[in-house]
C-alpha cells in the first residue's frame, strides 16, 4: 500500500501570507493538527501547527504574524509512491503528526496519523470481504480461495495466464491493510466421461 491508496486530497492548506491565528483557526475548524504551506503555484514551502511557537529569541510582532513567521521551513515529505512502512518510519523518526506528499514539488495530499493507524487496525475477515468482493467484480463467480492472516493474503485459482495473475494481484494490493499478497495455480477440476 502507497502513500497515494492512504492520503486525504485534497488537503486543507495555507499560504505563506496567511496570518498566524487566521491558520489556528483553520486547523481547528477542519481538525487537523498541521497545515502544509505553500506558494501561489502549489510547491510546498513549510508546514504550520496549531502549537507553533517562534523560534527561542524571535519576537512575534503580536496578532499581525504570518504563517511564514512560525511555520517549520523545510517541510519534511515524501512522494506518493511512498510505502505505509517508509510513511511510518518518517512521521515516528521526525515525530510529525502530519506529512505531506508531493509531486515534482507540488502538494499532492497529505497523510496523517489516523490515516497511518487505520492500515494497521484492518481486521483480517474485513480484508477477506473486500478481496472477495473485488474478485467477483472482476470475474464473476469464477472459484477463488481466500486466505488472510495477519494481513498476508493468499489467493488460490485457476489464473487463465499471466495477465490474470497480474490484475488480481494489482486488485489485491488496493486492499486497505493488505500486507503481502502470495498467488496459488489450483488447477481446474475437469468433469466428463471418457471414452
Amino acid at each position: 500500500m502507497f502513500a497515494t491508496d492512504i492520503m486525504n486530497r485534497p488537503a486543507v492548506v495555507v499560504r505563506a501570507e496567511t496570518l498566524a491565528r487566521d491558520a489556528r483557526v483553520l486547523a481547528m475548524d477542519a481538525g487537523v493538527e498541521a497545515l502544509p504551506v505553500i506558494d501561489t503555484e502549489g510547491r510546498l514551502i513549510g508546514m504550520v501547527t496549531g502549537n507553533d511557537r517562534p523560534q527561542e529569541g524571535y519576537l512575534l510582532r503580536g496578532e499581525l504574524s504570518t504563517v511564514v513567521d512560525v511555520m517549520t521551513c523545510p517541510a519534511i515529505s515524501l512522494g506518493s509512491e511512498a510505502t505505509v512502512g517508509e510513511l511510518a518510519r518518517v512521521m515516528l523518526a521526525h515525530r510529525l503528526a502530519v506529512l505531506p506528499i508531493v509531486e515534482d514539488q507540488k502538494l499532492v495530499g497529505v497523510v496523517d496519523r489516523n490515516d497511518l493507524l487505520r492500515t494497521l487496525v484492518y481486521d483480517d475477515e474485513v480484508i477477506t470481504s473486500r478481496v472477495w468482493s473485488l474478485l467477483r467484480d472482476y470475474a464473476g463467480l469464477r472459484r477463488w480461495g481466500v486466505h488472510v492472516v495477519d494481513g498476508a493474503v493468499t489467493v488460490s485459482s485457476a489464473f487463465i495466464d499471466r495477465v490474470d495473475r497480474t490484475v488480481v494481484l494489482a486488485l489485491v494490493r488496493t486492499v486497505a491493510g493488505v500486507v503481502t499478497v502470495q498467488l496459488r495455480m489450483e488447477h481446474p477440476i475437469v468433469t466428463g466421461s471418457a471414452g
